[in-house]
């Protein structure tokens, strides 16, 4: 037998094998991209109800796990070694929660929920902008955290007097709502921080089909009255129920939509698995 023909149909048989791989691979992830077809469907019925999307839609809907979470019980140790090192501070209970307070601020948590409320004085900052305002809330997280912080920030409301910053923690490229830091900054500095600890123990069960950008931006219209502008959508990992603060075990958190609207300060949140908003 002629090996070099033998060897050429081995390499021409590899060559064919890795096309017809290639094509089904590139199918299946085809399988979950919105097409150009069906953004521009969204587009121009929302339109017509007076809903216009000002942001680019997430193509991607493939198959998503959920992740499972437990929460970081705080401790008086943990309020007094973060906020309050080298300052005198008394220690109350009012109404079940926990509450340290200085001179400067006054700390009130209960099982993983803290907030923070400064008290703040007449110096205002010259030429106070979002710029600085994003510094400054950068600059308290970096304080609060160090340099393991694991926290992006997910949006910014814009206030009459300054911003809030929500930052969440990053789960392999995932925003987790559950543990986040919503710090608010005027032109005298930080106002106030609420916060939520929770620990996140990975991936859990198998991956369950979503639905895409677009159903979740129809289920959106039909549940909102008034016209609306559409100029943010992120996926966001969230409890299943909105009645859900602290957790006393460990508990799954599921995909949202969250559909960001002008002049409204919270989010809409469709639910990626049942494609309900809640």
């Amino acid at each position: 037998m002629d090996w070099n023909i033998a060897k050429k149909m081995v390499i021409f048989i590899l060559i064919v094998l890795n096309a017809v791989l290639f094509f089904f691979n590139y199918k299946g992830n085809q399988d979950y991209k919105i097409s150009q077809a069906r953004e521009k469907a969204v587009i121009d019925v929302l339109s017509d109800r007076n809903i216009y999307i000002y942001t680019e839609l997430e193509y991607d809907y493939s198959p998503m796990r959920k992740i499972n979470i437990s929460p970081i019980y705080l401790t008086r140790d943990d309020i007094v070694n973060t906020f309050f090192k080298d300052e005198d501070a008394k220690i109350s209970i009012e109404f079940g929660n926990n509450i340290i307070k200085s001179d400067t601020k006054t700390v009130t948590y209960k099982d993983n929920n803290l907030q923070v409320i400064y008290n703040q004085y007449d110096d205002v900052i010259k030429d106070f902008d979002y710029e600085k305002a994003e510094k400054i809330s950068k600059d308290m997280l970096l304080k609060i955290e160090g340099n393991n912080n694991k926290y992006s920030i997910l949006d910014v409301i814009e206030l009459d007097y300054g911003y809030t910053f929500i930052y969440c923690e990053k789960y392999k490229g995932n925003y987790i709502y559950p543990s986040r830091y919503e710090i608010t900054v005027n032109n005298k500095g930080v106002e106030s921080i609420i916060a939520m600890y929770c620990n996140i123990e990975g991936y859990i069960d198998e991956k369950s089909e979503i639905y895409g950008v677009d159903e979740a931006l129809f289920t959106f219209s039909d549940y909102i009255i008034n016209s609306a502008t559409v100029d943010k959508i992120e996926m966001v990992y969230d409890y299943q129920s909105k009645d859900k603060d602290g957790v006393d075990i460990s508990s799954k958190i599921v995909p949202y939509y969250f559909i960001y609207v002008m002049e409204e300060e919270k989010p809409y949140m469709v639910n990626a698995y049942t494609n309900k908003i809640r």
